[in-house]
């Protein structure tokens, strides 16, 4: 109903129902603080449904009644009673005028969260006791594909230990999930979600995000790093066999030139033997460091004599290189793992010690590797002055150091695994999961 007919409806309410409140309240049973109060509910509300301008008609129509229903009933017409009813129409017209400012301020808060809510970027949703969706708005429905909000209604959004949880009100922290849309099609969203009370049962209002871009781009990034990582590794094989087969090699052909021309019948000076013995000796200390170097690049025996061969030979030259003493807790009877793991485990305890050599200070290294149910589990602990307090539990910032925790972190995701830090002032230990399928 619109326009004049809603007009005259509304006053045509505001004056009858004063009208019925006196008819009812009429006679010796109700008394005047009682009829009073009736009328004060009348207009107030008239004026929290209907307005303002109906609530002056009540209001006048709820003084006539008052003063022939109730004050002229009295025999006797005094100053007083006439102050009465003047007090009366006074207190109808404040009564009036808060409930339409409080139905005002209603309406208000109502329309500005039914925008805020509408025009939101994210979905908003609110689910029943039971995790039913009972309101969504047009965010969700498009994060959800669909067209009709109304075709949501009943779609449960939460699995059952999280509604469960919801439910009994507690707050969800956010979360990841991926939810199949109305197409068929999947969706990554983060969600998050608080309790609120109603009737002695908790509703739940969610917050969802949609993350699909986002997930698309940190998984193209893994790719990415995944990939570096193998280009890293064939670059190092490839320099790795040009030093062994060809750097060393020469300097192997020069050693024995030199020897040859070392024990000629032509050089019997001196000056000049020893000069030769000193150059045999250094090419003699190049080959050494060119084959280190070359075994660090890519240690062939990991193929050849498997992952606890290649640990015990890398620890023992990594004592002797850096003075540290590196403890190595291996069982005897582990078996041999896929070649991958291998040497991405290789790899990280090649990355981690030498961590250990350039940052923490420590004295003492210790590496333990056990092949538990389903999984292997590797962990390096030092103990050095530990990594700086603003990065000790910020990935991003780990990841940015430059000690080489990125790396670390993408082999073993690669591998489906976890590695977690934990540093403290007097040391830091690296532990490492990935999954064996058996």
């Amino acid at each position: 109903m619109r326009g004049p007919a809603r007009f005259a409806l509304q006053y045509l309410i505001a004056i009858a129902a004063p009208i019925a409140v006196g008819q009812l309240l009429a006679g010796p049973l109700a008394a005047k603080p009682v009829q009073a109060s009736a009328f004060f509910l009348c207009i107030a509300l008239t004026a929290r449904f209907l307005g303002f301008g109906p609530a002056v008609a009540s209001t006048l129509t709820s003084a006539s009644i008052f003063w022939t229903v109730v004050v002229a009933t009295e025999s006797n017409l005094t100053t007083v009673q006439a102050a009465r009813l003047l007090m009366f129409v006074t207190a109808s017209v404040v009564v009036a005028s808060v409930s339409r400012q409080r139905s005002k301020d209603v309406r208000l808060a109502e329309e500005t969260y039914r925008t805020l809510v509408e025009l939101a970027p994210d979905g908003i949703a609110v689910i029943d006791e039971h995790g039913r969706l009972s309101f969504a708005n047009a965010a969700l429905a498009t994060i959800l594909g669909a067209d009709d909000r109304a075709s949501l209604t009943g779609r449960e959004l939460l699995d059952g230990d999280r509604a469960i949880d919801l439910a009994a009100g507690h707050t969800l922290r956010p979360f990841e999930q991926q939810w199949v849309r109305l197409d068929g099609t999947t969706v990554d969203v983060e969600v998050a979600a608080v309790p609120i009370e109603r009737d002695g049962k908790f509703v739940g209002h969610l917050f969802v995000r949609d993350v699909t871009d986002r997930k698309s781009a940190e998984r193209s990034i893994q790719q990415l790093s995944g990939r570096l990582l193998q280009l890293q590794d064939d670059e190092r094989r490839q320099i790795a066999r040009e030093l062994h087969d060809t750097t060393a090699q020469n300097l192997a052909a020069v050693k024995l030139n030199l020897s040859w021309i070392n024990n000629s019948p032509l050089i019997s000076e001196p000056v000049l033997k020893d000069a030769l013995n000193e150059s045999v000796s250094l090419t003699d200390q190049s080959i050494a460091e060119i084959r280190t170097l070359s075994y660090l690049l890519h240690p062939p025996i990991i193929g050849e004599a498997g992952l606890l061969t290649s640990l015990q030979w890398y620890v023992r030259g990594f004592e002797q290189r850096s003075g540290i003493t590196a403890t190595l807790d291996v069982p005897d009877e582990i078996s041999q793992l896929p070649r991958e793991m291998e040497t991405a485990l290789f790899r990280i305890v090649q990355e981690a010690l030498t961590n250990i050599q350039r940052h923490s200070g420590s004295s003492i290294a210790t590496l333990r590797l056990k092949r538990e149910p389903n999984r292997v589990r590797l962990e390096i602990e030092d103990e050095g002055r530990g990594l700086p307090r603003h990065l000790r539990n910020h990935d991003q910032a780990l990841a940015a150091s430059g000690l080489g925790i990125a790396g670390m972190k993408q082999r073993v995701r690669e591998l489906g695994g976890r590695m977690d830090i934990r540093s403290e002032d007097s040391g830091t230990t690296i532990t490492v999961t990935i999954p064996l399928d058996e």
